[in-house]
């Protein structure tokens, strides 16, 4: 989405100026390293506020646009951009700031207890990668960010891809709710197909969150409708791989690039979104709206907002197979083949979800938050 969005100014005059940093920095290094970085950056960047301070001296942005800031930036990156006056737009891609995985999500189910009993919970439950150390990382800059205030103080706008992210930001973050912008994400258009709609498809990171059991629960009573799954599988979910059944008619195509991904979908009935965890946003939605197809999808988190009940598609009970299954046998039986269906989904996709709408609404946040900062 960062390449997308930046594409998108690029390409309406604006100059985007890069301040990248990845994990892989700390996870390639060498184990003396590795413990330098740990007592030397962490929880507090300084190598990221000295760089940053001298890129804007020497770039002199109007305005800074912020991602992911972990682990890598750590609370300093807001320091640096503070210290030079400049306005800072944060997007809130997942829910790290108040949740130390960032899904909310921990041993099959939703997981609140960084709400309500704050970060330490992640070390007492190890809820990174079921390790002590990664937990108390995470752990020790949420708290850093709480210590210093840092959203309430020293971020001029934050932008969440749907209303219910802004609504949890807001209850558990304290931040002030004029100052969060909903802007849903955007897709350039693929155009629709005339092709006939062969299976179901499934698509996105193979995740115990994301559903993948509940689907292929599904299935089990389903042996004459057809399911894709295409999405990449980590190594820390390959367990995943020995709940694929081999005896149904279930196929795996493994991590696709965009263009087969949209392929994909517009040859498909519909796509399913079996999250059982709250999702921001979920982009498989307004890729298959985009291709003109219906979306089945669990009815938790912004996925009630993006999938519109009997018009765009269905929604079922997050994580109940029967109902998926009623579902997923009722858009397969429509009597016009689900054309109406389609027609609402490319509909929704003209309306809310094209690069110029996201321009337009992009430029206004910007705005917006550089009279804030004056």
């Amino acid at each position: 989405m960062v390449a997308s969005e930046a594409e998108l100014l690029t390409r309406n005059g604006h100059e985007v100026i890069f301040y990248p940093r990845s994990n892989k920095e700390i996870y390639v290094s060498r184990i003396r390293d590795k413990f330098k970085f740990l007592f030397n950056e962490m929880p507090w960047s300084g190598k990221t506020y000295r760089e940053l301070v001298g890129l804007i001296q020497t770039e002199q942005p109007d305005i800074a646009h912020v991602h992911n800031p972990f682990f890598m930036m750590t609370p300093s990156l807001y320091k640096a951009c503070h210290d030079k006056s400049l306005a800072v737009v944060q997007t809130l891609h997942n829910y790290r700031f108040i949740c130390a995985n960032g899904v909310l999500f921990r041993d099959g189910q939703v997981c609140e207890r960084c709400l309500y009993g704050g970060s330490r919970q992640a070390v007492l439950t190890r809820c990174i990668h079921h390790s002590f150390w990664g937990s108390f990382m995470s752990a020790l800059i949420l708290r850093t960010y709480r210590e210093h205030k840092t959203l309430q103080n020293s971020i001029t706008a934050f932008i969440a891809p749907s209303r219910f992210c802004k609504d949890l930001y807001c209850r558990y973050a304290e931040i002030d709710e004029q100052k969060v912008f909903v802007k849903p994400h955007f897709i350039e258009d693929p155009g629709v197909s005339g092709q006939e709609k062969e299976y179901a498809l499934y698509v996105g990171t193979i995740r115990e969150y994301k559903g993948i059991l509940v689907l292929l629960k599904t299935w089990e009573a389903l042996p004459n409708i057809p399911l894709k799954i295409a999405g990449e599988i980590p190594p820390e979910n390959e367990w995943l791989m020995d709940h694929l059944p081999s005896d149904r008619d279930i196929e795996f195509f493994g991590s696709l690039s965009m263009r087969e991904t949209l392929d994909a979908m517009k040859k498909a009935k519909c796509v399913i979104v079996p999250s059982i965890c709250y999702e921001t946003f979920a982009r498989a939605i307004i890729e298959a709206y985009a291709c003109g197809v219906p979306v089945i999808a669990s009815d938790i988190g912004a996925l009630k907002e993006r999938v519109l009940d009997s018009r765009t598609g269905f929604l079922f009970k997050a994580g109940d197979p029967l109902d998926l299954q009623r579902k997923v046998r009722q858009i397969f039986e429509l009597e016009d083949g689900g054309a109406q269906l389609s027609r609402n989904a490319r509909s929704e996709y003209e309306q809310h979800y094209t690069p110029q709408i996201n321009y337009r609404i992009l430029t206004e946040i910007y705005e917006s938050a550089l009279k804030q900062a004056k």
